[in-house]
């Protein structure tokens, strides 16, 4: 007997058919063209919850949804008019109902066999729960990522595309997977793409590929792509990106903030907590002496400027502003700066940054300025004298005489010309009161006791004088003054003390004030204190009137030092004191 004889007999009984059909994996499950069911293996009925020998005779449409009963019907019979095999994994999407009419995907394929009785539909039925289940969390991971994951095939289009596609191009799913995927590409970095999709096809992975892609609204996103090498044979590719547009736009913030303080004039640096140079730019190398940033790290600050008060300053307070020095390591040469200084944090790292500017060229405007206002202030006071001494030497004189022969004409009148000696009495009245008016202002223009006799006589001779003239009752104090006073200091107190007595007299309302003039230790001092209304000081400072403005100038031509101290209802203090070299 031969093999194939001996199978054909075993396969005659059916206890061996149905141990083979029961040690099938997929359940199967037999029916004739009315629909009942002729046969079903173990696995079937446990798959649909039945017990053995439970599903022959029921129909088929029992293991089916009733709400696609009689569409299921309509398919059978279309099935068993023009019958032919439908293998598994159609792409159909199939539910099942067990007994207790749960329901379950599966995957269904189909055949038939013609027998004496009719012909036969076979079902082999696969649960695709565990399986539909890993799809909907690889989809949900896929469609929740905030990366833009995507599938492409050979031919350049994309198959698939996740939410985060349209979130973050502004394309809906139907633009992007109906043009090729290179039209999205910048079109200067078009061919590289296209290099890199070649080369992903060819088996190669892409890693931390960076390529832009165009917004629906015309601008460009920049994206960092990565994706594994394709399955042999699959034609399907798997890729994942990144926005890494706002990393490219602080990038480039950075690079032009960089160009910036490299290219600036400014000395801009940052130093450790304990002063070590950490950075600094072009311009602060150049001023410090340093060949390149390399040279001047690990350098402290202290070397460039003189960093001692700023770092104290900056322990305490994480700021500092004011005046500093930067010298040249090889030349030696000094150039003024102003200087700020401030905490920065970095991580959690923290750092001090000093920005500072050159105010050389400031320096020397101010000094070309306050030169300037030296030379008209020495030509005003030169002026003055020029005219005092002509309304002295010659008006004065001229206006003497003229009084003279006004009084020698008086005194020969005789009798008869009562009237003319009335009015030449009244003529010579009014010479001598011109005359003492001219001397006045001679006087005011540039007294000539400060030039003959010095400033401490000066002083008490105008005390004199505003007392005489306003009723204030002004006290001079002179303290060990020595002769032989600068021409400009004395110029410059005499002239402060006009202007202080003069605004005690109009706007203080006080009764009595004092004057001191003092000289101790190389230092001139002159105090005036009154009694008066006082003012409201920060007032006074945030709008100074002219004669403030014009006294602080004369302090500061001199090199000295002016202080006011008032408050309202306790009158007001002056001091100006200056150094004088003996």
């Amino acid at each position: 007997m031969t093999a194939n004889r001996v199978i054909e007999n075993e396969l005659d009984d059916s206890a061996t058919l149905r141990a083979i059909f029961d040690s099938v994996s997929e359940g199967l499950v037999v029916a004739g063209e009315g629909g009942s069911i002729r046969f079903a293996n173990r696995t079937a009925e446990s798959l649909f919850g039945y017990q053995p020998g439970q599903l022959a005779g029921l129909p088929v449409e029992a293991l089916i949804p009733r709400r696609v009963a009689d569409t299921h019907r309509h398919h059978r019979a279309g099935f068993f008019t023009a019958p032919k095999s439908r293998p598994m994994g159609q792409g159909l999407d199939l539910q099942a109902v067990r007994k207790d009419g749960t329901e379950f995907p599966v995957e269904v394929s189909l055949s038939f066999v013609e027998t004496a009785q009719g012909k036969l539909g076979i079902a082999f039925v696969t649960d695709i729960t565990h399986r539909k289940k890993l799809e909907y969390e690889r989809d949900r991971f896929f469609n929740l990522s905030a990366d833009l994951n995507c599938i492409g095939g050979a031919g350049g289009f994309l198959t698939q595309v996740n939410a985060a596609f349209e979130t973050v191009l502004g394309w809906s799913r139907t633009e992007l997977l109906s043009q090729p995927f290179l039209d999205f590409v910048h079109p200067g970095e078009r061919e590289a793409a296209g290099q890199a999709l070649t080369s992903l096809m060819n088996g190669r992975p892409i890693v931390q590929f960076e390529t832009r892609l165009r917004c629906r609204d015309g601008s460009y996103r920049w994206l960092s792509w990565s994706a594994p090498a394709p399955e042999p044979g699959s034609g399907l590719f798997y890729a994942s990106a990144r926005d890494i547009t706002p990393d490219r736009v602080a990038q480039a913030e950075r690079k032009r903030l960089i160009a910036l303080i490299e290219n600036s004039g400014d000395m801009i640096g940052l130093m450790s907590m304990d002063g070590s140079i950490v950075y600094l730019n072009r311009a602060g190398c150049t001023m410090a002496g340093f060949a390149s940033l390399d040279e001047a790290r690990g350098h402290s600050i202290g070397e460039v400027i003189q960093g001692g008060a700023m770092l104290l300053a900056l322990e305490l307070d994480e700021r500092w502003r004011g005046e500093d020095t930067v010298r040249h390591r090889a030349s030696g040469q000094a150039v003024p700066l102003d200087v700020n200084a401030f905490a920065v944090k970095t991580g959690d790292e923290k750092v001090w940054a000093v920005v500072a500017h050159d105010v050389s060229r400031r320096k020397r405007s101010q000094q070309k300025l306050q030169a300037l206002a030296a030379q008209l202030l020495n030509v005003q006071e030169e002026e003055r004298r020029r005219i005092a001494r002509e309304l002295h030497d010659d008006i004065t004189q001229k206006l003497a005489m003229l009084g003279i022969e006004v009084g020698l004409i008086h005194r020969d009148l005789v009798d008869a010309h009562r009237v003319g000696e009335d009015r030449l009495s009244f003529v010579q009245d009014q010479v001598v009161r011109l005359s003492e008016d001219v001397r006045q202002l001679s006087h005011q223009l540039h007294p000539s006791v400060l030039e003959h006799s010095g400033l401490a006589p000066a002083l008490q001779a105008f005390c004199r004088e505003i007392s005489r003239q306003t009723g204030i009752e002004v006290r001079a104090v002179i303290r060990d003054v020595p002769e032989g006073i600068p021409r400009p200091v004395a110029t410059g107190f005499y002239r402060i003390a006009q202007e202080a007595l003069r605004n005690v007299a109009k706007h203080s309302g006080a009764k009595s004030a004092s004057v001191t003039l003092s000289f101790e230790q190389g230092v001139l001092r002159l105090s005036i204190i009154d009694d008066g209304c006082g003012f409201d000081l920060g007032a006074q400072e945030a709008s100074p009137g002219i004669g403030m403005i014009g006294m602080r100038e004369r302090v500061r031509l001199i090199d000295g030092e002016l202080s006011v101290d008032s408050e309202p209802g306790e009158g007001a203090r002056l001091v100006v004191e200056a150094r004088i070299d003996q």
